[in-house]
């Protein structure tokens, strides 16, 4: 069986039942091309060609061949294939991004979408604003805004395998985050806080590429954006518990994985400690006292 067929029939049966329908397509559009005329059985010899001539992240690759594994599992479930080919699960052996945004990028962003794109501004800013990841902000809708309380929740009920999804946080309104709602308020047309026309918008990563591009901007995501916001509030001194609720990650521990060693406190009274010479301990009192 053609593999464009079984993810034909896992498309009209499955796919809208999945947490993430859109990437799931957006992730086919990119294997169609390298598996979709090709019989089942002769998927595994296909992925050492896709993974090297694929020019995205090793993530971004990790999460295709996910698709690809979970068309195919579901046709073997459901008798359509005798057998389900093996598909490598690709580890994501790449660091960290460690990519912060400078006040001059953030300018020109806002200034460039402003003028270009007004969604994409309106994007933009609330990303600075909340941190929060691109779907939590493109899901968020205005029955989840509480302007008496002062708090926006961009839990989303209505999210599907909403216990498999990435945690969401509650943000407290800023002054700026709080102008910011009451004018896009003001302009209201339909459900959701960020929207084109009325209609939510899905595709924020291409036009956000293209922004980069328009301005000079190398390297950049929607989610560098959120890992700004992060590593800035570290860096200024902000208890790492309280970036956590922020961003909202279920443990502390994800949390300072990525940012605690932005913060100026990090290991600072270890490293005190290490010294040289003879009489570096002696030194090192003499120096405290003096200070």
């Amino acid at each position: 069986m053609l593999v464009s067929e079984i993810f034909d029939q896992y498309r009209r049966a499955q796919l809208r039942l999945t947490r993430a329908p859109q990437r799931a397509e957006y992730a086919w559009k990119h294997l169609e091309p390298e598996f979709g005329s090709a019989e089942h059985d002769r998927v595994t010899g296909l992925i050492p060609a896709y993974v090297q001539g694929r020019s995205a992240s090793r993530a971004t690759v990790a999460r295709e061949l996910a698709v690809l594994s979970a068309s195919l599992h579901w046709a073997y479930r459901f008798g359509l294939i005798g057998s389900c080919p093996f598909i490598p699960r690709l580890s994501d052996s790449s660091p960290v991004r460690s990519r912060v945004l400078t006040d001059e990028e953030i300018a020109a962003l806002l200034r460039e979408s402003a003028a270009w794109l007004p969604w994409l501004n309106t994007f933009v800013k609330l990303a600075l604003l909340t941190g929060q990841r691109r779907n939590a902000i493109a899901d968020l809708t205005w029955d989840r805004v509480d302007f008496n309380n002062g708090v926006v929740d961009f839990n989303d009920p209505n999210l599907k395998n909403a216990s498999r999804a990435k945690g969401r946080g509650w943000v407290p309104m800023s002054s700026d985050l709080r102008d910011l709602l009451l004018e896009l308020y003001g302009q209201q047309y339909g459900p959701y806080v960020l929207h084109h026309n009325g209609k939510q918008v899905r595709w924020i990563n291409p036009a956000f590429r293209l922004l980069c591009k328009r301005v000079g901007i190398a390297n950049a995501t929607p989610h560098t954006l959120r890992h700004t916001v992060a590593t800035r509030l570290v860096q200024k001194g902000v208890p790492i518990q309280d970036v956590q609720r922020l961003l909202g990650h279920r443990s502390v521990r994800t949390t300072e994985k990525v940012y605690v060693k932005y913060s100026p406190e990090f290991i600072r009274k270890a490293v005190e400690h290490l010294t040289i010479g003879e009489h570096s301990e002696d030194k090192r009192v003499e120096k405290q006292s003096k200070a």
